[in-house]
């Protein structure tokens, strides 16, 4: 198989360091001599529990090196999709009750009631 980097950087979950360091915790446990031993199942089940709370911990302990973080430009985008997506909401609600929508009273009471969130 041929290893291709995503073009679509939202969709790219870890960083070059994230998947740097899952490969070290795998090399560390997952190697050619445990490959071609004799292990029991009770060894090996021992061995990926010990794998398992590595692999953990090391997320735990640095998931903001790990895990890729958004950047601004793509958080101002979500959340205003997000906003939108509510402002609509309440342009049809009001719609169905039979009121005539206010475009620019619902968006700041949808802005009102996000204000001090946004962070």
């Amino acid at each position: 198989m041929d290893w291709v980097s995503l073009k679509d950087e939202k969709k790219r979950i870890l960083t070059e360091e994230g998947v740097e360091r899952i490969m070290q915790s795998m090399g560390f446990y997952i190697n050619k001599e445990n490959l071609l031993s004799n292990f029991s199942e009770e060894q090996i089940n021992r061995i990926m529990l010990t794998f398992r709370l590595a692999l953990s911990a090391n997320f735990y302990m640095k998931y903001a090196t790990i895990f890729r973080q958004p950047t601004l430009e793509e958080c101002k985008n979500i959340l205003q999709k997000r906003l939108d997506e509510r402002k609509e909401i309440k342009m049809f609600a009001s719609e169905i009750m039979g009121l005539k929508p206010n475009e620019e009273e619902i968006e700041g009471e949808i802005l009102k009631e996000v204000e001090n969130k946004i962070k």
